[in-house]
């Protein structure tokens, strides 16, 4: 009896660890299979971590590219400038119509409370292609209108002679769908009606005055006649 207790004692214990990626079954000692757990598990650990990255990265493409098809990236040099326009002109650019006019925007410094405010102004050259939106946006401008302008911010070459030189000069690109011209009012020197903050309303008296109606009981304007004799 006691040496069998002894054999069992003596004999080295033995433990069945499992492969993580064959599924075999193996049988080790117990002072090996610290040392080869710890290596299978590194391995499966490196494995099963390259796999998912994997797994992650091409899922993120599949549905950024199955969310976006045909489509690029959004332009991060979108410019949208509200002004006045000045010196409109129509011509070609490479056989494309382009109508071509100077958008003055006016903007506060006011970065020093203690100083007045500077008042700067900066002149920007604005280009529509596209003949049928060239010819839209020539038949709606006129000298002096108020415009917002949302387009693309491009740079023109041009050659010196005198030194060969290439010098660059920005302007505004504006073609449908990449931006739009609307006019926010006609004339600057003309602003609109003021409105009345209670009703929201315009005030047209001074319209009303000199078009000679007078409003009725309802306030609709209605045109006073009288008979002859």
């Amino acid at each position: 009896m006691y040496r069998r207790l002894c054999s069992v004692a003596v004999a080295p214990l033995m433990a069945t660890t499992v492969h993580p990626l064959s599924s075999a079954v193996q049988c080790q000692s117990v002072t090996s299979t610290r040392a080869g757990v710890s290596c299978l598990s590194i391995r499966a650990c490196s494995s099963t971590s390259g796999t998912s990255l994997g797994n992650i990265s091409s899922t993120k493409g599949a549905s950024f590219s199955a969310g976006r098809p045909g489509q690029r990236a959004p332009s991060i040099n979108c410019v949208t400038l509200v002004g006045v326009v000045h010196d409109i002109q129509t011509g070609y650019v490479f056989e494309d119509a382009v109508t071509q006019f100077t958008l003055t925007t006016t903007s506060l410094d006011t970065a020093n409370q203690g100083e007045e405010c500077v008042v700067e102004k900066d002149h920007h050259t604005v280009r529509c292609f596209g003949d049928v939106f060239s010819r839209e946006v020539r038949s709606k401008l006129n000298e002096g209108n108020v415009v917002c302008v949302n387009g693309r911010l491009r740079l023109n070459p041009q050659v010196e002679p005198s030194c060969n030189r290439y010098y660059y000069f920005p302007y505004i690109q504006v073609q449908p769908p990449h931006g739009q011209v609307s006019v926010v009012y006609g004339d600057r020197r003309s602003p609109p009606s003021p409105v009345n903050t209670v009703t929201g309303e315009l005030d047209n008296s001074s319209d009303s005055a000199t078009s000679g109606a007078a409003p009725d009981e309802n306030g609709n304007a209605t045109a006073k006649t009288q008979k002859t004799p």
